[in-house]
């Protein structure tokens, strides 16, 4: 049968949410804005990773950048240094060979003569040719005469270029005269 109630709406029994129901939404509400409180916490903290991820990737290409240009330099460094060692290897086999005869001269008593004066000098070499030790670069040969019959004069001025640092520095031995 159909039940009709006839109280007037203000004495009618008010029909309440059951509580399971009225639990169960609040528990849903609450979960709803944990889970937006969340999401806006989680897009803010994405959002500075990405610029700190932004700011350190490009440190490290710079620092990329600056890792080859000091390997840059470094091959400048040692090809220049590569080139150094050439030139003073070349530098130091080279003779000057006006300072030799200037010298040469001076030490040259007056009783000796020089004819005839012939230099071979063997062609350049390369560096590390003249960072071997005893190499021949060449020889100077000296003819001429000695004012009478003493070869003292002679053996003494064969010395003093021997002892001589600044004229002999250049030459490896010194042949003994011939006489004719």
């Amino acid at each position: 049968m159909i039940r009709i109630n006839l109280l007037p709406p203000e004495y009618r029994k008010i029909e309440k949410t059951p509580i399971g129901f009225f639990i169960a939404f609040l528990i849903s509400v609450v979960i709803a804005c944990l889970s937006a409180v969340a999401f806006a916490y989680l897009f803010i903290d994405v959002k500075s990773a990405n610029k700190v991820l932004k700011g350190v990737e490009e440190e490290k290409e710079k620092l990329y950048k600056e890792v080859a240009e000091i390997e840059e330099l470094r091959k400048k460094l040692q090809e220049y240094s590569r080139r150094q060692f050439v030139i003073m290897a070349i530098r130091s086999g080279r003779i000057y060979w006006s300072r030799k005869l200037d010298l040469l001269a001076e030490l040259t008593p007056k009783n000796i003569w020089f004819s005839t004066m012939r230099m071979e000098q063997k062609a350049p070499i390369s560096a590390t040719e003249a960072s071997a030790p005893n190499i021949d670069g060449g020889c100077l040969a000296v003819e001429g005469f000695l004012k009478g019959v003493k070869f003292d004069d002679l053996a003494d001025y064969r010395t003093t270029i021997q002892r001589n640092r600044i004229f002999y520095s250049d030459f490896s031995y010194t042949k003994p005269p011939n006489f004719k």
